[in-house]
Order: structure tokens, then sequence, then C-alpha cells
């Protein structure tokens, strides 16, 4: 005897063949629609769920917009679940750069086009797959636009509710970049993407904000132009290694710290051994589709730190198009995480398995430092623990 699945609409939609599960005492519960269970890349994901042609013919009906949001209000007030208002969304989208007024709203009590699939009772299919299609989310604190955005390939915003009152509209719910699926205050859901931390929402000069003096130690780890090192130097008066591989770059870096003796200019990046790189505007690296292409030095961090004999480094900011993973998987492999006071990081989801790779160093990272500042992947900094 075999248990077999349970129907679900997604045997409908996608090209799913189910396998039974072949012990009928087994049952499979729990709350796992959450960072810490989806440990897979978007990639991975689309692959499994892809349409059936027949569905995607019909959903090509459905008109898509560049900016979408969902709002989840009808049965999240009598729940206790915390409601994310309009004004929040809109100052979201203020904050981001993004005209409101410019938004299609999706909401549960106004579906569009749902006459499209009302006999198979998937009349919820074309919200989902306008939040799907859009080149930019702003998702609620919700399951369903979760998963849209995990299927699609857009940018995504997430509305940050841990500590906020359930049951009424909150109008000053922060949002952060990036598909952080913190839904409501439960005990069983982990949320990798605020522990508990003094973390604040993000502000450009914070990455210029820190406890340094010229004493202090800085590795800028992709110098592109300099204006980080630039920036620093006229602050802090420190010692600054800037490593940049690419000779035109490091020719305009030259001409903007040449004057300064305490700012070093290294011939090469944060790697390991030779690596043709593809260069694509301000855009370098193994993984860049390439206009032009050139061949470059990479180092092990862990090498370039032993081999300048000091005793830590106060910031490591790291911008290397990839590299960063194995940067830091490199220190934290060989016992070196700590001599980093602070690591500024732009993450880049662009090598393989990125999502997974990205959870399992923050997850280490959390065990010597603490979350300081969060732009998802677009800037973070961690702090050593005191």
């Amino acid at each position: 005897m075999a248990l077999q699945t349970s129907a679900w609409p997604g045997q409908k939609i996608f090209q799913l063949y189910d396998e039974p599960l072949n012990n009928p005492d087994e049952m499979i519960s729990g709350y796992h629609q959450d960072q810490a269970s989806l440990i897979y890349s978007r990639e991975d994901v689309r692959r499994w769920f892809e349409f059936r042609p027949e569905i995607k013919r019909r959903l090509s009906f459905v008109p898509t917009y560049p900016l979408v949001a969902h709002m989840r209000h009808g049965d999240y007030k009598p729940l206790g679940y915390v409601v994310v208002s309009r004004e929040s969304i809109s100052k979201g989208m203020q904050a981001f750069g993004f005209d409101s007024a410019e938004a299609e709203i999706i909401k549960e009590q106004e579906p569009h086009c749902c006459g499209l699939f009302k006999t198979e009772g998937l009349s919820w299919l074309p919200d989902f797959w306008m939040m799907m299609k859009a080149k930019t989310l702003f998702r609620a604190n919700s399951t369903f636009s979760w998963w849209a955005a995990i299927l699609g390939t857009g940018r995504v915003f997430s509305p940050v509710i841990t500590g906020l009152k359930g049951g009424i509209e909150q109008d000053d719910v922060p949002f952060v970049e990036g598909n952080w699926p913190r839904f409501a205050d439960l005990e069983c859901v982990t949320d990798l993407h605020l522990p508990e931390s003094k973390a604040v929402p993000f502000r450009e000069e914070m990455r210029y904000e820190y406890d340094l003096n010229p004493r202090s130690v800085v590795f800028d780890c992709g110098g592109y132009e300099g204006t980080f090192a630039a920036e620093i130097n006229r602050r802090y008066k420190c010692d600054i290694h800037v490593f940049e591989p690419i000779a035109s770059f490091r020719e305009k870096i030259f001409q903007r710290i040449s004057a300064f003796p305490n700012v070093r200019l290294h011939p090469y990046g944060i790697g390991f051994g030779s690596k043709t790189f593809g260069v694509k505007g301000d855009m370098t690296g193994e993984f860049c589709e390439r206009e032009q292409s050139s061949k470059v030095i990479l180092m092990r961090l862990p090498d370039v730190f032993r081999a300048m004999q000091i005793q830590s480094v106060d910031l490591l900011k790291l911008n290397i198009e990839g590299g960063e993973f194995y940067a830091l998987l490199d220190l934290l492999e060989e016992g070196l995480i700590s001599k980093f006071k602070n690591i500024q990081v732009q993450w880049h989801d662009v090598v393989p398995n990125a999502t997974l790779n990205r959870n399992l160093i923050i997850e280490q990272l959390q065990q010597t430092h603490e979350l300081t500042f969060d732009y998802g992947w677009t800037w973070q900094n961690w702090r050593l623990k005191k």
C-alpha cells in the first residue's frame, strides 16, 4: 500500500509528477516556509516549478507592470497578524526611489482577471503571475507574494514586521531589499534577515561611519575608481590598502590617492590564482558577461593578511563581484575571521548556489560578528562582538 500525495493546485499549474510516499504511517508536519528551510537559489526553485505550457499560454493575456505591491489585509486583522498599510508601502517605495503612484496594487479583495481560471478554482493565479513578472515587487508579509518573488526574477523589497503589534494597520513598517520571509511573530519562524542585533535601516553615509583613527588598518577589496578609499582617507587618515586587479581602474585610483603615502595600491585582487576576468562597464569578475577580458592576478585573503604581518584589520570592504564568497569562506575555514573587526560586504548573486552559500556564511558569521546595518544583498556590515 502506498500513500499518494494529496491533490493540490500546483499539480494543475506546474509540470510536476509527484512520487507516492511509501510509508503509510509517515506524517510530515511543521511550518517550513522560512529562509532557513529554503536554502536553494531562485534558479533551482524555478527549474523545479516550471509552468505547464497551456497555463503559460493563458497567462499571456494577463497584463504585467514594472512596479507591483502586494497588500494582505482581509484575513490578517481578525487573525491578529501585522497589517502593512498602503502608507507604509508608499513610504518604502519613496525610500528606495520609486514613485508609488505608478505602482499596481494586488489585493485579495480585488483580484485581476479572475475569470481566466475561475472554473479550475485558480482565480488567484493572475495576481500571482503579475507579481512574478514585475520588475520590482514590494511584497507583503505573506507566503503568497513570497512564493511569487521566489519564482520571479525581479527586485524584491520586504516589510520588517518583527516586534510590531498585530491586528491593526501599521503606517511605519520599514522595507528592506530581499525576499526575507518574516510573516508573523511565530516562534517557529526563523528570521535570518534580522538576528537579535542592533541593525538599523541603511543610509549610504553609514558605509563611512566607523570608529577609526590614524593607527587603524583598512582593506579596500575592489577599489574600482577609489571613491571609498578616498573618503575613508579624508575622514580618518588611516593605513589603507586598496586591492584592484584591473589596470584601467588602478589608473583612476592612483590619480586620487597618489598624494597620500598612507594609502597603498596593490596590483592584484582577492581570490585565488591567475584568472581571465570579464569587464563590462563598472562590473568585473570571473562571472561577469564580457565586453572585453583581462588577465588578472588574485591572492587569497588569508595569505595577504599573514604576509603583511599585522595583528588585525579594523575594516574590510568587499565588493569583488562574487569573490566575497571565497574570501569569507577562506577566513572562516582558517580561523581568521575574528581578526577583522568590521566586514562591509556587497553580495553578488552570480556564483553557483549563491543563496545557499550566502546563508551558510551568514550563519557562521553570526557566531563572531553582529549585523550593524543591512541593505540586503547590496550592503551589509558585520562588526566583531565585544
